[in-house]
């Protein structure tokens, strides 16, 4: 986040602040199997190639769990990979160039809604209280570039970024549940949405020795643009139950294939 990099210039939210990765001194290829939550299986693998001079270097992340679970009884699929390029002709020139794309799809989200002024019971542990028709994908990708060069106290910088995400459906399983653990199931069925980001930045710093202190002035121009596509959600009933019995079985609506 913003706050990673400590940064000169305090920086707007949503504008970039960033950390990437760095590519290690050698080449180097890791790789890490085993099981997360609940037994869910998954797979990591961390790589780094590095020229012999170092001029330049590769960084590359990836992380699969093709089944994952949750408490609340959802069951999904995650993938993640990123890379970042660093070429560093000189040492006070670096070029950096990073992407990353993150795809989830799982059985949709679930909320509880407390019905008058008591505790509902608790759920029970790694059960699907939402029908088995819901579902819920998404998919963000990240790309950008950064730019520095350092030179007789000048600091000189540049970048740009785009950010996006697209959710091809979204459901959300609404539970009202009320002291005795009378449940009335509400499915908030969401079309397809999409959001994008485009941020840019140019910088320039002079770090200078004045009256026995180092003083840093600078000057940041930043810019960002964001534009988002979002449905209404609409309402479907999923059926009455308890908390101890679990979910009805509903069957599948004619879902809408367009709203406002």
């Amino acid at each position: 986040g913003s706050a990673a990099p400590a940064p000169p210039l305090p920086i707007p939210p949503g504008v970039l602040g960033s950390r990437p990765r760095e590519p290690g001194e050698q080449s180097a290829l890791a790789v890490t199997a085993g099981t997360r939550g609940f037994g869910s299986p998954s797979v990591e693998t961390l790589g780094s190639l590095v020229s012999g001079d170092g001029e330049w270097g590769l960084v590359a992340h990836s992380f699969v769990s093709p089944d994952e679970k949750w408490s609340t009884g959802q069951e999904g699929a995650r993938y993640d990979a990123g890379a970042v390029f660093r070429w560093a002709p000189a040492p006070a020139t670096r070029l950096r160039i990073f992407g990353g794309i993150s795809r989830q799809s799982h059985d949709g989200d679930l909320a509880v809604l407390a019905q008058g002024s008591a505790m509902p019971p608790p759920l029970r542990d790694r059960h699907n209280y939402s029908p088995d028709w819901a579902r819920a994908r998404v998919l963000s990708r990240n790309f950008g570039a950064l730019f520095e060069h350092r030179a007789g106290g000048w600091t000189l910088g540049a970048s740009a970024v785009r950010s996006t995400r697209a959710s091809g459906r979204s459901d959300t399983t609404v539970l009202a549940i009320d002291r005795a653990g009378n449940v009335t199931s509400t499915l908030y069925h969401t079309l397809a949405a999409d959001a994008r980001s485009d941020s840019v930045e140019v910088k320039a710093f002079r770090t200078f020795a004045l009256a026995g202190a180092t003083h840093r002035a600078g000057l940041a121009l930043r810019h960002r643009n964001s534009v988002s596509h979002r449905a209404d959600a609409i309402a479907v009933p999923a059926g009455r139950s308890t908390v101890a019995d679990g979910p009805v079985a509903v069957a599948r609506p004619v879902l809408p294939v367009s709203a406002p």
